[in-house]
């Protein structure tokens, strides 16, 4: 199949400036997109007022732009959730039939999601997992750990190396609910860099990855925002395999390229 090797978004859809999304794969009934930090998949009420990619693909299919006609786009549909704050690996079903055989499949612990993240503090273990059950705090919209009300959940945790004082780590989960990684995370002692609803955690600066960048330099911003990016979706449901990976945009680079 022939795609695009990215869409643009221009301003309003996705917030004041224009985006150009690079679409990672796509086949018939879908398509994967590399979304950016401050917009949602589709509509959440926990971000009334937050821009989403489902609407503004809607939008520009409706009015026909030329580069979405290979794609075929009926109507698109999230088939998962990705935090605001984070990036990474979107899959958007262009039709109602694929949106249900693809939401049966993740629904149904046949997806495997794979995030990175960079944290300023985390545990002694190499790996942990954490199996508290997720659901959204009483008192701010957004997600708690609520073992009366909560739903079911589970996150795998591997630390991928260190450097400075930060540490890499991958996080798995075959259904990521809103904000399960972090609030897991959370939990088990990690403080993830960037992270601003869930505790106070700033940029990250080139000193803070090596020590021996002095002066000025030191305090030169290596990545801004939530340091949390879906590096991979794999699908299997025992019939057909879809693996859809996203590769490291320049920013994300910048700031993993040194652990070891």
């Amino acid at each position: 199949m022939n795609f695009p090797e990215a869409i643009g978004f221009p301003p309003p859809l996705l917030g004041e400036r224009p985006h150009r999304l690079p679409v990672l794969a796509a086949g018939p009934g879908w398509l994967a997109l590399d979304k950016p930090s401050g917009c949602l998949i589709d509509a959440h009420p926990w971000n009334q007022d937050v821009p989403s990619l489902v609407a503004g693909l809607r939008m520009q299919a409706e009015a026909g732009k030329p580069e979405l006609a290979p794609l075929g786009i009926e109507t698109p549909y999230a088939t998962h959730y990705l935090d605001v704050e984070a990036t990474g690996v979107t899959l958007i079903a262009t039709n109602r039939e694929v949106r249900g055989v693809l939401k049966e499949v993740i629904g149904s612990a046949q997806a495997k999601f794979t995030f990175h993240f960079v944290a300023r503090q985390a545990p002694n273990e190499e790996t942990l997992a954490c199996s508290l059950p997720v659901g959204e705090d009483a008192n701010v919209p957004r997600a708690a750990i609520e073992c009366k009300l909560g739903k079911k959940a589970h996150t795998d945790f591997r630390r991928l190396g260190r450097c400075g004082g930060l540490s890499l780590w991958e996080a798995t989960t075959t259904f990521p609910r809103p904000q399960q990684v972090r609030v897991h995370a959370l939990t088990s002692g990690f403080k993830i860099c960037g992270e601003e609803l869930f505790s106070n955690e700033g940029i990250v600066t080139a000193g803070e990855l090596n020590p021996r960048v002095r002066g000025s330099a030191a305090g030169r911003v290596v990545f801004a925002g939530l340091a949390l990016r879906l590096v991979e979706l794999n699908l299997d449901n025992g019939e057909a395999r879809l693996d859809i990976a996203a590769p490291a945009p320049k920013a994300w680079r910048a700031l993993t390229r040194t652990f070891a």
